[in-house]
């Protein structure tokens, strides 16, 4: 199974992803930090995927603009159906969205600083930079392979390439802490199946509200299975 498959499957399956544990944590992560730096009018997403994080997106900030880049086709059109989704072509076109948001996306670039220089230059000053990215070569394993990932990054690497790109980190941190015993798991135990999961509704609640208790308690945790940065254009 490669990416594009797999983000097929997502597209597929999205009614059900709107409240899978990960998907619904990771979109109020990023939901509550455009609301601290008062980013809430627009934003750009790069790399839609299966188009979640738009449900999620408009669900938080029902009048705000939706944007975003998605080079695959099919998930491209996919999202287009849905109102308030707004598709940008051009990637050389100026950014002129509150905030850019690519979330789970940086791994699956080889040249990683290029793409986010040319992001920065793209970009007004004062716009937000949010970067998602599986985290720990500890838990580098085949399914990394199968996803196409390049890298998984620790807090120092992914702050490295933003400030390289010449963002201004604001801050960082891990993201499902106690996730990592499962991803160890799932590296000495490899499946053929890189989807998510499929998992009963209690214990899909269970794991929501672990995975919030976490994200509320746990922000000085060293370790997780996904890492962020918040970072900004400013000259």
């Amino acid at each position: 199974m490669n990416l594009e498959t797999h983000l097929e499957d997502q597209a597929l399956k999205a009614d059900q992803f709107l409240n899978f544990f990960w998907h619904v944590t990771r979109s109020s992560y990023i939901l509550q930090t455009l609301k601290k730096y008062k980013k809430t009018k627009s934003v750009l997403d790069v790399g839609a995927g299966a188009g979640v994080f738009f449900k999620h997106y408009l669900s938080g900030f029902q009048k705000s603009q939706y944007y975003f880049i998605e080079p695959i086709q099919s998930l491209r059109d996919r999202i287009l159906k849905s109102p308030g989704s707004h598709v940008i072509t051009d990637e050389t076109a100026l950014i002129e969205q509150d905030a850019v948001v690519l979330l789970d996306v940086l791994e699956h670039i080889e040249h990683d600083l290029d793409f986010l220089k040319n992001i920065y230059s793209r970009m007004p000053n004062g716009t937000l930079l949010i970067l998602t990215c599986p985290a720990l070569n500890i838990l580098w394993s085949d399914w990394d392979v199968k996803m196409g990932h390049f890298r998984r990054h620790t807090k120092k690497s992914l702050m490295s390439v933003a400030s390289s790109a010449g963002f201004e980190v604001k801050e960082s941190r891990y993201l499902f802490h106690f996730f990592v015993l499962p991803a160890l798991w799932r590296k000495f135990n490899p499946s053929p199946d890189a989807e998510f999961p499929h998992l009963s509704k209690m214990i899909n609640s269970i794991l929501k509200a672990w995975a919030f208790f976490e994200l509320k308690f746990f922000y000085y945790v060293p370790f997780g299975t996904s890492v962020t940065v918040v970072a900004q254009k400013i000259i």
